[in-house]
């Protein structure tokens, strides 16, 4: 497993190096991208329990009206910076209205999305009632931390509560993993997404990387210390000072996150297209393979059976983006368990109509839900297939349109979506961009 870690990572690395070789000149300024011509959605959704994608979706067009709302009202370039004092003075306003402004709305948008979209989520799909959630105030005008808690009077299981545990950081990934795809269908970043983007993947990374290697009772509630004790625990793992998995092991495992190509996009957009640029949108260097444009990534997430590896395969081809995600569990508590999905934007469009298409399958163990008659559900094989409709409502350049997304899972984990099997589907209204 190691070898195979290794030699995947050595490969990715190499083609993030190739794909910024081989890709044109990162262009920055919103004219270039007039001429690319595919369907970009910005959706405000809803389902009955505003699950993590429902969440993602909203938090998204959250961040990219109040980006136009702020850079309209604020803007971005105040005088000439051909000189260097110019220079230095736009490059430090901007720094003001990113730290005060920009930053802080991005950081907060992500600890709800953790809090609400996330723990949220797993407790209301649960049926957990009386669910507090708290927010503090945003860096710098607060600590910027969260909360979503509930007291819980009915018997539940280890796998509920990991399932509930891993939701904040599983919504975070929902989010990112729709920018990724945002950005491969337009092949450009807006500076805002990227901070957002940048602020999923780092509150995520730190919250990891800053837990203490403790398991056991006496662990103060961090999320990950509850999840890996209740993991070795429910392996039986008499001796919890000798793990089958411990936070130090976890912390090793997460590493291979920083193989992305995304976050140093969402890094550039941020730091040289739009504080020392001073403009608002960049273009994304891919891998070029004939007429198909490629990015690789690696990433680690949670799940209620320990780790799981992603390797994310990134598509552009003709105005449709798509992503082969194949992800494989770590052996330390269950053997041979993996998954695909597949999911493409723009699969069909004709005039007002754009169709996208998720697949997803999957072989792992059960999961045990108290609420369930049956116990142990989704043990085994498993998937789960939708498709999301838009309907443009007018055929004007920019028009609104309707947008609903159907489809079905089977009892199983998959990331972003409810444990027991159920319908797939959400409404709403988009904007065509």
């Amino acid at each position: 497993m190691n070898f195979v870690r290794i030699c995947i990572a050595t490969l990715l690395i190499g083609s993030t190096v190739l794909c910024a070789a081989d890709a044109d000149t990162i262009t920055t300024g919103d004219s270039v991208y007039i001429s690319y011509g595919a369907p970009e959605y910005h959706k405000m959704m809803f389902n009955p329990d505003l699950n993590m994608e429902t969440g993602a979706e909203n938090i998204i067009t959250v961040n990219y009206l109040s980006g136009l709302a702020v850079d309209n009202l604020i803007g971005n370039n105040w005088f000439s910076e051909e000189r260097a004092i110019g220079k230095a003075g736009g490059v430090t306003c901007r720094l003001a209205k990113n730290f005060l402004i920009d930053a802080a709305l991005d950081f907060f948008s992500v600890v709800v999305a953790h809090e609400y979209f996330g723990h949220g989520a797993r407790y209301r799909e649960l049926s957990v009632e009386n669910i507090d959630y708290g927010y503090d105030l945003p860096p710098p005008y607060g600590d910027g931390g969260g909360h979503a808690s509930a007291m819980i009077y009915d018997s539940i299981t280890r796998d509920e509560i990991i399932g509930i545990i891993v939701g904040g950081i599983e919504a975070q990934a929902v989010i990112n993993r729709d920018l990724s795809m945002r950005w491969m269908t337009s092949k450009r970043i807006r500076y805002r997404e990227s901070s957002l983007y940048y602020w999923s993947f780092r509150i995520m990374f730190d919250y990891v990387m800053n837990t203490k290697n403790i398991l056991g009772e006496n662990i103060d509630g961090n999320d990950l210390n509850v999840y890996l004790t209740l993991l070795n625990t429910k392996a039986e793992v008499a001796d919890l000072d000798n793990p089958r998995m411990s936070v130090s092991d976890l912390k090793s495992r997460f590493m291979i996150n920083l193989v992305n190509p995304f976050l140093l996009y969402s890094m550039y957009s941020q730091y040289k297209t739009y504080l020392w640029d001073g403009n608002s949108t960049t273009k994304v260097p891919m891998i070029k393979l004939g007429g198909i444009a490629y990015i690789p990534a690696l990433r680690a997430s949670l799940t209620p059976f320990g780790p799981e590896y992603h390797l994310e395969n990134y598509f552009h081809l003709s105005k449709k983006a798509a992503l082969l995600d194949i992800h494989l569990g770590d052996d330390s508590f269950y053997d041979s368990w993996w998954g695909i999905d597949l999911a493409v934007q723009n699969a069909f469009q004709r005039k007002r109509l754009s169709l996208d298409i998720n697949f997803a399958a999957w072989n792992q163990p059960g999961i045990e839900l108290i609420r369930n008659s049956e116990g142990v559900i989704g043990d085994g094989a498993g998937g789960a297939i939708s498709c999301m409709l838009h309907y443009d409502l007018s055929d004007k350049k920019n028009p609104l349109s309707g947008v609903i997304q159907l489809g079905y899972k089977t009892a199983g984990y998959l990331e972003g979506s409810n444990l027991e099997a159920s319908p797939i589907f959400m409404i709403g209204l988009g904007y065509r961009k």
